[in-house]
């Protein structure tokens, strides 16, 4: 844990690279909301019999709403229920 005050924050590079990331016209901030809470329990019974955190079926859920076929994260769970990672070493 790092303690710093919010004006230190605005100077680091990851709060430049979150301000560049928010204003991309490739990135969708997406609420988590009655919607998507409902998708995901769809998608947790669908897969419910792999070792995924609530968290994974939280992001599947909107990116099977979007058509979502490939993944930038450095995990194995989403290549688990079909996605293809873009950061994966395996063939």
């Amino acid at each position: 844990m790092s303690l710093g005050t919010w004006r230190d924050c605005e100077r680091t590079p990851r709060a430049k690279g979150r301000d560049a990331t928010s204003k991309s016209p490739h990135v969708e901030l997406i609420v988590v909301d009655k919607d998507v809470m409902l998708r995901t329990w769809e998608v947790y019974e669908k897969y419910k019999d792999h070792d995924l955190s609530f968290t994974d079926y939280t992001s599947i859920a909107p990116m099977n709403d979007r058509g979502i076929k490939e993944v930038f994260g450095f995990d194995s769970h989403f290549e688990k229920v079909g996605f293809r990672s873009l950061t994966s070493t395996s063939p």
